[in-house]
């Protein structure tokens, strides 16, 4: 199955797992639906639960997205939940969740990451059919395989079919026929997205001024990180090690003072490294740093040395390279297709029904690897 890409809004205000957390799928309800009567729609997929522009969904399909959201958390957990806060023994709304900025329980947070992306990926679906867009031919035939797809998931973990093993893995009333009705949606959404992308394009001098704006969270810096430690004799220590005139008298001396090798961090980009006005980042990302220098720092207690190897601005400056505009007219992208995709959600109202109370209500099975492909 097709990655389901996260929400750029999303990513914006959450952190990198939480990122990885919400990269969820989406999709919308068809309008057939909508004129099949209340006690039909209740009976088959539970009360309505949130609106979308002119689409309303389930509270069953709501929780596909929810349980996708919760899957996926475990996933990365990799069996250390309690590192994240998570135990899954206990509701939901009972625990806190250390990845929000808002103060939100884990119910709340996976059910606002899950209503978020269905959000994005309704609004572009209802665009994309605004403008006459059809499903793929590789998305037709996608659509075509899911039965088969979720047969085999089913066989695996020992379910006798593919609908039972959704409505095990993603909430009761989960059936293949009513999730490719979701991907139907969800794909022609994708499709479009990926196509608006696509159709940008920036001059070099665009590019050009872009990098030089970011250029230190692009560019990529090698270096060797020596640990000391605290103590009476630490600082000493570290800076005896500045003194090192070769790259492998440092190691050495590292070896021999805090019986530790040297870490290697290699093409660390700046945007990981974090906060450029940090004075030991501040030092490391100078334009002016040459391989060979030597930097003593402290972080809380303890001492540490940096030895600075090189940096990479991927042509940038050297011509050498254009790996330079192909990272520039990414971001530039992804920063405009944000844009517009803020714009079309900001045009798509959102509504909770009385539906949303059985949304997470569920007890689900977690498999290793059953968050939504």
């Amino acid at each position: 199955m097709r990655k389901k890409q996260a929400s750029k809004k999303a990513k914006e205000n959450r952190t990198a797992t939480a990122a990885a957390i919400i990269a969820l799928t989406a999709a919308v309800i068809g309008a057939v639906f909508l004129g099949l009567g209340k006690d039909f729609w209740k009976a088959s997929f539970g009360d309505p639960a949130l609106r979308i522009g002119d689409i309303t969904y389930s509270a069953a399909q709501c929780n596909y997205y929810f349980y996708s959201a919760y899957h996926a958390v475990l996933d990365s957990a990799s069996g250390a939940e309690d590192l994240i806060g998570l135990d899954p023994s206990l509701p939901l709304d009972q625990q806190d969740c250390p990845l929000s900025e808002e103060g939100e329980s884990w119910y709340e947070y996976l059910w606002n990451s899950a209503k978020e992306e269905m959000w994005r990926n309704t609004a572009l679906f209802l665009d994309a059919e605004s403008q006459g867009m059809t499903l793929s031919k590789e998305g037709q035939s996608e659509i075509a395989n899911l039965e088969e797809y979720y047969m085999l998931q089913a066989a695996d973990a020992g379910y006798d079919s593919a609908d039972d093993y959704l409505s095990a893995v993603y909430g009761e009333r989960m059936t293949v026929e009513l999730l490719k009705e979701l991907m139907e949606r969800q794909l022609l959404a994708q499709d479009y997205e990926n196509q608006v992308e696509l159709s940008y394009s920036f001059s070099e001098e665009e590019l050009r001024k872009y990098y030089t704006e970011h250029s230190y969270e692009f560019s990529n810096y090698t270096y060797l990180y020596a640990y000391v430690g605290s103590g009476e004799d630490a600082e000493q220590t570290a800076r005896d090690l500045c003194e090192a005139e070769s790259r492998e008298a440092f190691e050495a001396a590292a070896r021999a003072a805090t019986g530790r090798d040297c870490y290697e961090m290699s093409e660390i980009s700046g945007s990981e490294l974090g906060d450029p006005s940090l004075s030991d980042i501040a030092w490391l990302t100078d334009a002016a740093r040459q391989a060979g220098d030597t930097y003593a720092g402290q972080a809380g207690e303890d001492w540490f040395v940096l030895w600075f190897l090189q940096r990479s601005d991927n042509g940038f400056l050297t011509g050498e390279d254009e790996q330079w505009k192909t990272i520039a007219s990414a971001r530039l992208r992804s920063e405009k297709l944000g844009q517009w995709e803020d714009s079309l959600m900001e045009a798509c109202p959102v509504e909770e029904l009385d539906g949303a109370e059985a949304v997470g209500q569920d007890t689900v099975v977690y498999l290793t690897g059953s968050a939504a492909d």
